[in-house]
């Protein structure tokens, strides 16, 4: 049998989230990051950079590693606004644990 041809026309991309795009890209403009510089520093790669810069469907997992590093606390979505937690002042890791009130007598108990 002989092959039938089938047109296929490419899939373009859509972009429905340029206002974020033009927040995350205006950040990374004021403080002077490339998108090298924004990858390395956030770990995200740099396919994935130009995507969200272009306002394409980026997962939340990337769209906070790089509000994070640029400093973004509110990213305006249409009508919605999203909002950074307040950072902690010293990071949980850096806090040393609290001591154990109990001594080891009181722990004991008799038989």
């Amino acid at each position: 049998m002989a092959e039938e041809e089938v047109d296929i026309e490419p899939i373009e991309p859509t972009f429905e989230h340029t206002e974020v795009g033009d927040q995350l890209r205006l950040a990374a403009d004021r403080l002077g990051f490339n998108k090298n510089q924004l990858s390395k520093l956030s770990g995200v790669s740099r396919r994935h950079i130009t995507l969200a810069f272009l306002g394409a469907n980026i997962s939340l997992s990337i769209l906070k590693k790089l509000a994070r590093v640029l400093d973004l606390t509110i990213i305006t979505l249409g009508d919605l606004s999203l909002r950074a937690r307040p950072r902690r002042s010293t990071p949980r890791s850096w806090t040393t644990p609290p001591k154990c009130s109990m001594t080891p007598s009181a722990r004991s108990t008799t038989p």
